[in-house]
């Protein structure tokens, strides 16, 4: 009787032995969810985890010359990346035509509103400030289908 009791120890050690050995390891990204959670629960609140929102959008950048046509009404910054001044801001309407030359000026549309030349060899940015208002506005735009826009696909050569 002894012996069948010691074969049934060494038989449950090996099977909790192997049950031990089977357990899953941690998933990835485990302790970060746990803290995630946990803060949440206790309400902290940290400096990194306040949502931020930008006063302005940088819209273009790039070498003289630098164009870009304003998608929507609002104030541009026009703006050397290279030493960080402002060369110029105006309010400006969908449409309106930003550029940087190097050689003539800075210009909203045909306004010149910075005389030219720039130093050579700088780096440009334009930007637009944001609107802030209470709403979040987004709107879906469907493409027309071809029989809708009255135009018909172009056949392949096989098919003509």
């Amino acid at each position: 009787m002894s012996s069948r009791l010691g074969w049934m120890m060494v038989l449950m050690a090996g099977i909790g032995t192997v049950c031990i050995g089977c357990q899953q390891p941690p998933s990835p990204g485990l302790k970060e969810r746990q803290d995630l959670r946990d803060a949440w629960a206790r309400g902290e609140v940290s400096e990194e985890s306040v949502v931020q929102h930008p006063e302005a959008v940088t819209v273009a950048m790039g070498p003289s010359p630098l164009i870009y046509e304003a998608r929507q009404s609002g104030v541009a910054h026009l703006r050397d990346a290279t030493t960080g001044a402002e060369l110029a801001s105006a309010p400006v309407t969908r449409g309106t035509i930003l550029r940087i030359d190097e050689s003539t000026g800075v210009f909203v549309n045909a306004q010149r509103v910075r005389p030219g030349p720039m130093p050579a060899g700088h780096g440009y940015t334009i930007s637009m400030d944001l609107e802030h208002s209470e709403g979040w506005h987004t709107s879906v735009m469907d493409a027309p289908s071809p029989a809708v826009s009255g135009k018909q696909p172009a056949k392949s050569p096989a098919q003509q």
